[in-house]
């Protein structure tokens, strides 16, 4: 379990891909290592990986299906990828609960600057826009947000602090970058539920 509170954003220095597998190691300082062990659970980017070995400041990470479908897919050398550890019991909890499952990705289609934030407009399929609300969370690319307009249509849009910008990847990206995205899970356990209730009992469509 995360919180969406990513710890910083460090460079990629080595990718290995195998056929159905991706294994890759990351540069990160004494204050994120320490206490770490192989088999931790990190999310990179948003997507909660099990780290598999350790080497000084270098920590590497693999995994199958989680990777495919995110934008890690496409990692390689040099690029930047956010990192928080697995929240722990008793731990402040300052975004939401982020499980590190991702639906997939998200597009950026316009990104605005106002006075004190830059507002990002994003694009995903249509059918996962029931679980994104206006006032809901969300986490893209690991970071906690809460949307400020939710259109059925499939785009969204959400803020971003001056404070994330300069923590985060998003202080790299823009339009047309994609991004990783997992919805509120207790969102999509209510959304999930209540179309069930429905499907099971056609009656109350219609009250």
């Amino acid at each position: 379990m995360f919180t969406g509170i990513v710890q910083g954003c460090y460079p990629v220095t080595a990718v290995d891909k195998q056929q159905g597998l991706i294994q890759f190691s990351v540069e990160l300082p004494e204050s994120i290592i320490a206490g770490l062990t192989v088999g931790a659970n990190v999310a990179v980017d948003g997507v909660g990986l099990a780290t598999v070995a350790i080497d000084g400041c270098r920590v590497s990470f693999q995994d199958a299906e989680e990777i495919q479908r995110s934008t890690l897919s496409t990692v390689v050398p040099g690029r930047c990828v956010n990192i928080e550890r697995s929240a722990t019991f008793g731990s402040e909890i300052s975004g939401h609960i982020v499980s590190g499952h991702i639906m997939g990705t998200a597009r950026i289609v316009k990104a605005e600057f106002t006075e004190n934030y830059q507002v990002l407009t994003l694009e995903c399929p249509s059918c996962w826009m029931k679980y994104i609300l206006t006032q809901g969370f969300i986490a893209l690319d690991g970071v906690s947000l809460t949307v400020v307009d939710a259109h059925r249509g499939g785009r969204f849009t959400v803020p971003l602090a001056p404070e994330i910008l300069q923590a985060t990847t998003f202080g790299y990206k823009g339009q047309g970058d994609d991004v990783n995205l997992e919805v509120d899970p207790h969102t999509q356990i209510i959304v999930e539920t209540v179309e069930r209730l429905v499907a099971d009992n056609p009656s109350r469509q219609h009250q």
